[in-house]
């Protein structure tokens, strides 16, 4: 089996394994923590990413198709407040449209740009996550609550200006 046929296995499974429920002898260390991780070929910090981009792109189509058929809860990427995203926003972010006004010497066109989101701008995920540790057997375990899907936003073609949040996906216990 191809190895980027194998991240598209492993991935899901990462998820399921991760979002079990909580053991007798497991102690909660974090009920919420942050943190991102670069999925784009080549990291601002250059480093290679562990994410096969095919893998990337079938993970992101299946998680997308999910969050517009309504079978996964979206939220506002936003930091202190949980608000369920509207559809009119969400479809917003899938599908975009733009007006750009321009002079012709003294007429003024006006064309207008229909956009989709590109997959391959998603540059890194941001995870939410519950982190436990079982005093039993010495073992570290996570459950994934959310992830956040982030686009690289820059100042010109050279330099980063950040990254946007699109929105949070929430996984079911």
């Amino acid at each position: 089996m191809p190895f980027k046929s194998l991240i598209y296995i492993i991935l899901p499974i990462f998820f399921i394994a991760c979002n079990k429920t909580i053991q007798k002898d497991e102690k909660i260390i974090a009920s919420e923590i942050e943190y991102w991780v670069s999925i784009s070929n080549e990291s601002d910090d250059g480093n290679l990413s562990i994410i096969e981009e095919k893998a990337k792109n079938l993970f992101l189509n299946d998680v997308f198709d999910k969050v517009k058929k309504g079978e996964l809860p979206v939220f506002y990427y936003r930091m202190d407040t949980l608000e369920k995203i509207d559809e009119k926003t969400l479809h917003n972010i899938f599908y975009s449209v733009d007006t750009i006004y321009e002079f012709e010497g003294l007429k003024l066109t006006k064309t207008v740009v229909k956009d989709t989101l590109d997959i391959s701008s998603i540059t890194r995920f941001k995870f939410r996550e519950k982190w436990l540790f079982d005093s039993k057997s010495n073992k570290f375990q996570k459950q994934v609550i959310a992830i956040a899907p982030m686009q690289t936003r820059y100042i010109n073609m050279d330099e980063i200006m950040g990254y946007k949040g699109l929105f949070w996906v929430y996984f079911p216990e």
